[in-house]
């Protein structure tokens, strides 16, 4: 048992610190380091974000001519809202992703929650 805690310790330490330099792709080390004091509940979201933050719909010119265009050749399926350097904010974001001809939908910190919260 004495060697067990220290190495799951050491895991835990490990992912952690995985999930933080992903997160560092789009957010500044001041930025988290807030979060992680201040708003520990907004962290957490962002790490459920890096797999579950962005939504993606069909394309039609006629109603999104107007959304801003973004690039990455990044896999639909493998997809992150790190991959395009996003931010999670209070209100859902819509873009045009030129490559997949797809919108992406990156979802606010409420409905990050409330999925996250439905699926606990």
């Amino acid at each position: 048992m004495k060697v067990l805690l220290p190495f799951l310790l050491l895991l835990f330490n490990c992912f952690y610190s995985l999930g933080q330099n992903q997160l560092l792709r789009s957010y500044t080390q001041e930025e988290l380091d807030f979060l992680k004091k201040n708003k520990v509940s907004d962290y957490e979201i962002l790490a459920y974000a890096v797999d579950n933050g962005l939504e993606f719909g069909e394309y039609n010119e006629v109603k999104h001519s107007n959304l801003n265009h973004v690039s990455n050749d990044v896999s639909i399926k493998e997809a992150s809202f790190l991959d395009f350097n996003f931010k999670i904010e209070n209100q859902n974001q819509y873009y045009y992703w030129k490559e997949q001809d797809k919108i992406i939908m990156v979802k606010s910190y409420w409905v990050l929650n409330h999925e996250r919260n439905r699926k606990l």
